[in-house]
């Protein structure tokens, strides 16, 4: 606990979690607990039955977050250092434990002193208000804060300061103590920030469960067509999950990049809580939908959800170990496909969406390390790569996408072609339009003008959608 300091000039006491911080540091430190040291999980309720200091200590001594990567409510920050520059003591009066607290405070440098919660104590609502008297030696204080929690602090007092979520409380306050500052959010759709974090507009990938509907020529058949859809939407629901995993586990490593930090967990925009309930929520529906479908889909689906959360927690920090990963995550839509609408799984397919998407899964990587050396670093955060390997990363994903065309190419000569196509010549003249798409894809990475996502990048790029056209009218003159 902070030595108490004697003066009677009025002090500032600022609050930390979702006030100086668009997150709750008790959260972060869960995370990353999860994430380095599942197991620790199993000790959570004997902490709890502790109490939530207990908690709070016991999380602190396994993963303080790096203060210099949380989101910090810039105006607020700014608007307390000029306190402190003026003379004024500003402290930083919160309920997460004192060690993440002091890590906060030693980095931003102005505070005179930490009041935060022990082993023994949570510093919260009442009890942070005898702290913060008994610290100040009852100086008068101005406080800011942001919660409910926070009423019996604001009442202490001599002039509040709302920040955050805490105008709501406006009214409350106003009745019992002066406000003398107001740092509200700007306003945000929480309907499009959610959409944003459930990343819908990479749902376009799951469009792959439809593949097998086209290459088994059954897409005329209605039952087929409902299989194939509720498969899709079992996909989207279990991708997202796996989005807002992913998101959570990787929030420093979002927020030190230059695109990613706006995602809605990295910024604070969505609470971690929030989160934390999405994933089993979508994962379980996800479930649900599939047991609209033959009983050979389900397996695949978990399958398709463990994997994602080996890859979210371990596997994408592996160098190469990653890229076979994604690729594989792609054709388990097709195998996914093929289950749901119970046809048999072609092994030109398997093979060909291998070395398709492990090229594609080359790419962005590439493509991360291309802006990367942009930016002058050196690693990537959280992967397993360094900037000196996109050479080599990009002679393998070309060579695995040739070795895509190769496959079909072999495909067209082989004896299923001939039960299915009429015309299985016309076959042939999909190899160009294939080679022009993957060299130019390589290229545009090359040129440092790759979306670091090719699958959404192919999506908006009309020479795409030119070479789609191609393929679809060969494969019309060949049925």
């Amino acid at each position: 606990m902070q030595q108490p300091v004697k003066t009677r000039e009025t002090v500032l006491c600022v609050d930390l979690d979702g006030t100086l911080i668009r997150t709750d540091l008790l959260f972060e430190s869960l995370l990353l607990v999860l994430k380095k040291r599942p197991w620790l999980l199993l000790m959570l309720p004997w902490f709890l039955l502790r109490g939530r200091a207990a908690l709070k200590h016991a999380l602190a001594r396994y993963a303080v977050p790096n203060p210099a990567y949380l989101p910090y409510r810039e105006d607020l920050v700014n608007w307390c250092r000029k306190q402190a520059e003026a003379g004024i003591p500003v402290y930083l009066a919160t309920g997460s434990n004192e060690v993440p607290a002091q890590a906060v405070a030693d980095h931003l440098g102005f505070f005179s002193g930490v009041i935060a919660s022990s082993a023994e104590h949570n510093n919260k609502g009442s009890a942070k208000v005898s702290a913060i008297s008994s610290t100040v030696d009852e100086a008068p204080f101005r406080y800011i804060g942001d919660s409910r929690a926070d009423l019996p602090v604001w009442a202490a007092a001599k002039e509040a300061v709302l920040a955050g979520k805490g105008l709501r409380y406006r009214d409350k306050v106003t009745a019992q103590t002066p406000v003398a500052e107001v740092f509200g959010d700007e306003p945000k759709n929480r309907v499009k920030t959610l959409l944003k974090a459930l990343r819908v507009h990479q749902w376009v990938k799951n469009i792959l469960v439809f593949v097998p509907l086209f290459t088994a020529h059954i897409y005329t058949q209605t039952d087929k067509l409902l299989a194939a859809l509720f498969a899709f939407i079992a996909f989207c629901l279990a991708s997202s999950s796996v989005y807002v995993l992913n998101d959570l586990f990787d929030l420093e490593a979002d927020r030190r990049h230059k695109r990613k930090r706006s995602r809605p967990f990295a910024a604070g925009d969505l609470s971690i809580p929030t989160g934390l309930v999405l994933v089993p929520l979508l994962a379980g529906g996800a479930v649900a939908v599939s047991f609209l479908l033959p009983l050979d889909f389900l397996p695949v689906l978990v399958l398709y959800l463990v994997i994602t959360l080996a890859y979210s927690v371990y596997l994408k920090q592996k160098a190469l170990v990653d890229v076979l990963t994604l690729a594989g995550l792609f054709t388990m839509r097709i195998f996914a496909g093929t289950s749901a609408l119970t046809v048999e799984l072609s092994e030109w397919l398997l093979a060909f969406s291998m070395f398709l998407f492990l090229s594609l899964a080359f790419v962005k990587r590439y493509a991360e390390l291309h802006n990367l050396r942009i930016q002058g670093g050196e690693t990537t955060p959280g992967r397993g790569y360094r900037v000196d390997d996109d050479n080599q990363l990009a002679t393998f994903g070309i060579t695995a996408g040739y070795m895509a065309v190769l496959v079909f190419a072999l495909y067209i000569s082989s004896p299923k072609v001939a039960a299915l196509y009429t015309f299985p010549r016309y076959l042939w003249l999909i190899c160009p339009p294939m080679f022009y798409w993957i060299s130019r894809i390589w290229l545009v990475a090359k040129r440092g003008q790759m979306h670091e996502d090719p699958i959404i990048y192919a999506f908006k790029d009309k020479a795409s959608y030119a070479v789609g056209v191609v393929v679809i009218a060969m494969v019309l003159a060949a049925t």
